[in-house]
């Protein structure tokens, strides 16, 4: 019976050092571990950015009707638009014969909302009958882009004379 005592506090002494992990306080010390639980809600949502269509009305207007060779020409050009675009392109362009313009001139511009308006001076041609450009009704288009796309254009009719 002393044999099987013996065995039996035996066995519970390893067990209990092995469950209990007994080590010497004087060269370790034990980490004090906090437990933390976090409660976390994951929403999902998609946000996309749309930018609102810029609406933009051009008109074109010069100072008279009509013109003679070398004659200056006031170009007025009035942007009505819903927003500001800064970076805007604005080409005036007109008197063409064939594949050439006569007139033909881009500035970079920034618009603001509302109105806003942009002054050309330029000149007719020096000699109707030697540059090939014929007395007739010709047009002058200003033409505005932004980021490489047309978003508005007006058109005026001048006639030219020799």
């Amino acid at each position: 019976m002393m044999r099987k005592l013996f065995l039996f506090t035996s066995i519970v002494s390893v067990l209990f050092m092995a469950g209990c992990n007994v080590e010497d306080s004087s060269t370790k010390t034990t980490p004090t571990t906090v437990s933390t639980t976090t409660k976390t809600t994951t929403t999902s949502s998609t946000t996309a950015s749309i930018e609102e269509p810029k609406t933009v009305q051009v008109s074109v207007s010069t100072d008279k009707n009509t013109y003679h060779s070398n004659e200056p020409i006031r170009i007025s050009v009035d942007i009505t638009c819903n927003d500001s675009i800064e970076g805007a392109a604005l080409r005036i362009y007109g008197l063409k014969r064939g594949n050439f313009y006569f007139l033909n001139t881009k500035k970079s511009i920034n618009i603001n909302a509302g109105g806003n308006e942009f002054l050309f001076q330029e000149k007719t041609p020096r000699c109707n009958s030697c540059s090939g450009l014929r007395a007739g009704t010709y047009s002058i288009t200003a033409e505005v882009t932004y980021r490489g796309e047309d978003i508005g254009d007006g058109t005026a009719k001048i006639e030219l004379r020799q």
